[in-house]
């Protein structure tokens, strides 16, 4: 999938960048539109694991950024969690779990609210889910007999898609680039106030 590069916070695109599973479930989606959504998720969640920081010395700006990226990127790939179950998949405690989910609040890529109440004792435990307007891309897909746009923020939700049978007359690099800023433009519009488009 060919993807529109636009300038983005510094801090938010790095972590972006380290979100793996963000780029790749944008490219099972462009491989094959009809698939769903949630089946393209765990396809990527079974390939996909948390990557331990190299054997040289990090600095503890690049371990801290390294640690935000792994608890985005599950719950990217694996829909909402409370902050035990974030714990358990990355190995971090809660205690790192909690400011990492703040410092990712702050940015607007992640937000919590309470979860569902039990029959047992206590407050039940908050729950962490990402903010698909936090971090939208707009996909663009060109196969020999069709040109198919996709606004997808984080989790792999689709704000809107669009696509359109090519025309054997508009085969030149200048139409396509022309259609594909047409088709684009109603897409970006839609989008929902107050979201960060990243690429």
């Amino acid at each position: 999938p060919l993807m529109r590069s636009v300038p983005g916070p510094a801090h938010r695109a790095s972590l972006l960048l380290n979100c793996s599973g963000l780029q790749q479930i944008l490219q099972l989606y462009c491989a094959d539109p009809n698939k769903s959504r949630l089946r393209a998720k765990k396809e990527v969640l079974a390939d996909t694991r948390i990557s331990e920081p190299s054997s040289r010395g990090l600095s503890s700006e690049e371990l801290r950024r390294h640690n935000l990226s792994a608890v985005l990127d599950r719950l990217h790939l694996g829909g909402p969690m409370s902050r035990s179950q974030l714990a358990s998949e990355t190995g971090l405690n809660r205690s790192t779990i909690r400011d990492l989910l703040g410092e990712l609040a702050n940015l607007r890529l992640v937000v919590e609210s309470p979860g569902t109440p039990t029959s047992g004792p206590g407050r039940p435990s908050s729950v962490a889910r990402v903010s698909p307007h936090g971090a939208v891309v707009l996909a663009i897909e060109l196969e020999v007999d069709s040109i198919a746009l996709a606004t997808v923020g984080l989790g792999g939700h689709i704000f809107d898609e669009v696509r359109e049978p090519n025309k054997p007359s508009s085969v030149c690099p200048a139409d396509i680039v022309g259609r594909i800023a047409s088709l684009s433009s109603p897409l970006l519009e839609g989008l929902p106030p107050h979201h960060s488009l990243v690429g």
